[in-house]
């Protein structure tokens, strides 16, 4: 049986939006740049990454923003980006 795939998150408010895997990637990218990193590219594959994650490994149906946060921070830390 296949999980299906994320598509909603739940933001800090309350409110439930469409999961967004590019808004996710710009997100990453303004972090990186404003830590002296200016690579897009990485931003897209750790992005992709997380959405890879999310789809195989959540256990609810709607994740919250704080835990994607808490992924991009331990995929960076994991993958040498801190």
């Amino acid at each position: 049986m296949t999980r299906p795939r994320i598509d909603k998150v739940k933001k800090r408010d309350g409110r439930v939006v469409d999961y967004d895997e590019a808004k996710l990637a710009s997100a990453i990218h303004r972090a990186a740049r404003s830590a002296g990193q200016d690579n897009r590219h990485l931003a897209e594959d750790l992005a992709g990454v997380v959405t890879t994650y999310l789809d195989r490994y959540h256990q609810r149906e709607i994740p919250t923003s704080d835990e994607i946060q808490r992924m991009v921070e331990r995929i960076l830390f994991e993958t040498g980006h801190q």
